[in-house]
């Protein structure tokens, strides 16, 4: 059995640097994950992939409708999305194999396979081919990430009703692009395919898009999009998607109760994720979960009242102020406590 000092569940962003500052401190850290490459999502089928394609589709939008105003002039501006999406994967390899050398460097040991915890401390590693290898750690951390949230009207076909990991790979741009949320994946998704010549439409069950920013950015947001031809059906819901012949028919209710229907060559689905954690057996889940609730308290804003009533005494904008909520950002313990920081 292979004992280490730390075991991290999950190569994502919150993994791998957890393993490479654990290993900065000495210990002797092992990180699973069940890709072939680190990143997580976020790195492979994600952030990083996202924003590559917003950079290439700006571009081309800057030459097609900018470039005038700055005394350039372009002829038959056109692009080619095989070059675009090769790109997108370059820059995804390069930051993936910084990752591993990474590793190397801090001397982390790499194991591929699906970790589940079945006693504290006791990590049983299955790999692909089915063999199993029980491992010992000290300290376990889980960094399992999220996966896609599925609503019962709605069944992902990955063809033509997709996630965001297949619109991050078209082989085509399509004609209509229904997207439902208008979160920061929907946004993003949605504004490169409209740059590339889609009609893209957004409907969002919320009164405004990216909600979980303030009111002044999404508005200026929604205009700068709508001026690049994105239409928004805010405050509608989404009660049916059917699919026939590589279509799909996408109906849903404003909020003043009347019937929406689009037709559509994908429908991306870009509500939020939810949470995966699979990792613990009965018996060793409650132990789990009571220090995971203990670290969110300690770690996590949202889940600490004191630290919120805390930051909102000091929310002005001057730099004095934003420098004190910094600070209980990195000493969230002491924060019921101390007002100096």
């Amino acid at each position: 059995m292979a004992s280490f000092d730390l075991i991290v569940l999950g190569g994502g962003p919150a993994g791998y640097t957890g393993a490479i500052r654990a290993a900065q401190l000495g210990l002797n850290t092992a990180i699973i994950d069940k890709g072939e490459v680190l990143g997580g999502t976020c790195l492979n089928i994600g952030c990083i992939p996202s924003k590559a394609l917003l950079l290439s589709s700006d571009h081309f939008h800057f030459a097609q409708h900018q470039a005038a105003r700055h005394g350039l002039k372009f002829e038959k501006v056109s692009f080619d999305l095989a070059q675009m999406m090769k790109r997108k994967l370059d820059v995804v390899r390069r930051l993936t194999q910084g990752l591993e050398f990474l590793m190397k460097k801090n001397k982390i040991t790499r194991l591929f396979g699906i970790g589940e915890v079945v006693a504290p401390g006791k990590v049983v590693l299955t790999m692909k081919d089915g063999k199993q290898e029980e491992l010992e750690g000290r300290h376990v951390v889980l960094a399992t990430g999220s996966v896609p949230a599925e609503l019962p009207n709605i069944t992902i076909d990955r063809q033509t009703v997709v996630t965001s990991e297949e619109a991050l790979s078209f082989d085509q741009v399509p004609n209509e692009l229904v997207v439902i949320g208008a979160g920061s994946i929907g946004l993003e998704l949605g504004s490169v395919w409209a740059r590339l010549g889609a009609k893209v439409t957004m409907i969002e069950f919320l009164p405004r898009i990216a909600a979980f920013f303030d009111p002044d950015v999404t508005q200026v947001l929604q205009k700068a999009l709508e001026s690049e031809g994105v239409k928004f059906h805010l405050e509608a819901t989404v009660t049916s998607v059917a699919v026939q012949n590589g279509n799909a028919k996408v109906d849903a209710i404003d909020k003043g109760k009347q019937k929406l229907q689009f037709d559509a060559d994908k429908v991306l689905r870009s509500w939020p994720k939810t949470v995966l954690i699979r990792s613990c057996r009965k018996g060793s889940r409650t132990q789990v979960d009571r220090a995971r609730s203990r670290r969110s308290r300690r770690v996590l804003p949202n889940e600490y009242p004191g630290a919120i009533r805390h930051r909102r005494r000091y929310r002005r904008s001057d730099a004095r102020s934003q420098r004190r909520r910094r600070g209980c950002c990195m000493c969230r313990a002491h924060c019921r406590e101390s007002r100096t920081c």
